[in-house]
């Protein structure tokens, strides 16, 4: 499972497919994003990778979970500190039950700017940002 942690850096990624589980404390988050640009890319929400897993009710979780915290050594950078998502398809896997409740993006550090622009969001999501999201907007 991904994690992405950029404090000072640049991440530029376009024309993939990211396939995203349930955060975790080192997995499926994206620590101080500094400057992360996603564009023409498919991102799909999975609930677990292990299919033995007792499945849940009513979980919350969000595609994109951004935290205010790193494993990367050394000090954020000052800069944009800015994830953008720019003509990126949101999707949900078939793991994905009814009763869970499922959001593009989650956003703790309101330090961070989080724009989502000409962007699609597929069937089953509850919204773009979670209800807690800092710094969330949807560019035209």
């Amino acid at each position: 499972p991904p994690r992405v942690d950029a404090p000072g850096g640049v991440v530029r990624i376009s024309r993939s497919v990211l396939m995203m589980g349930l955060p975790s404390a080192e997995h499926n988050r994206w620590g101080v994003p500094h400057d992360v640009e996603i564009t023409d890319s498919t991102i799909v929400a999975s609930e677990s990778a292990d299919a033995a897993l007792p499945d849940e009710t009513g979980r919350s979780s969000a595609a994109i979970s951004v935290i205010p915290d790193t494993l990367a050594s050394g000090t954020p950078a000052a800069g944009p500190h800015r994830f953008v998502f720019d003509r990126c398809r949101f999707e949900l896997a078939p793991d994905v039950e009814a009763d869970d409740t499922a959001y593009a993006v989650s956003n703790d550090d309101s330090d961070r700017s989080i724009v989502v622009r000409a962007s699609t969001l597929g069937a089953g999501f509850t919204g773009w940002f979670a209800p807690t999201c800092a710094g969330c907007e949807i560019a035209p």
